[in-house]
């Protein structure tokens, strides 16, 4: 015998009822329920799996396979069970050191961001600038009233000149 476990929605179960009944091989037994489907086990002899494997897939049979698992259903639940402790302590001790190297990294990677972000912006400037010759050119548009407080800016920067020969009105 071939024995598959999982979950069969409502409307397959329905399919099945109605037209497989005289069929002795298709024979779902539920084992819980919820909203929408069915969770159980059907029996197929290993001679006529294939057959009713495809069948109860048209029924949209949702399998779970077990690799591994043997013994009764409670010794596979428990081993399931101490496979998911396993993991879940795995995941937190990686949880665990995941924080320690972040609290030790996270200035240095706040720096880098912070980096990153600088540059971005000042790539961004990029197209504002010009070069003709020796001379370098870059055109931006400043509101009146900012001005002077980018002129004051600016005059830290050695050898560089303010041309204002554009000054356009703001419309509103």
């Amino acid at each position: 015998m071939k024995i598959r476990f999982d979950r069969l929605p409502k409307r397959g179960y329905a399919m099945l009822q109605k037209d497989f009944t005289s069929d002795p091989y298709i024979l779902f037994v539920p084992c819980s329920e919820d909203d929408k489907a069915l969770w159980g086990v059907y029996f197929a002899p290993k001679k006529d799996a294939a057959r009713v494997d495809g069948i109860f897939s048209e029924a949209f049979f949702e399998r779970i396979r077990l690799p591994g698992a043997a013994g009764t259903p409670e010794q596979i639940v428990k081993n399931l069970q101490k496979n998911i402790d396993i993991l879940n302590s795995e995941i937190a001790e990686v949880n665990g050191q995941m924080a320690r190297l972040w609290n030790e990294e996270k200035w240095k990677v706040a720096g880098i961001y912070a980096s990153v972000c600088s540059l971005a912006r000042l790539f961004e400037l990029r197209r504002c600038a010009a070069v003709r010759g020796a001379h370098f050119f870059y055109c931006v548009w400043v509101a009146q009233p900012d001005i002077p407080a980018f002129t004051e800016s600016c005059a830290s920067v050695g050898g560089l000149n303010i041309a204002q020969d554009m000054v356009l009105p703001m419309r509103r």
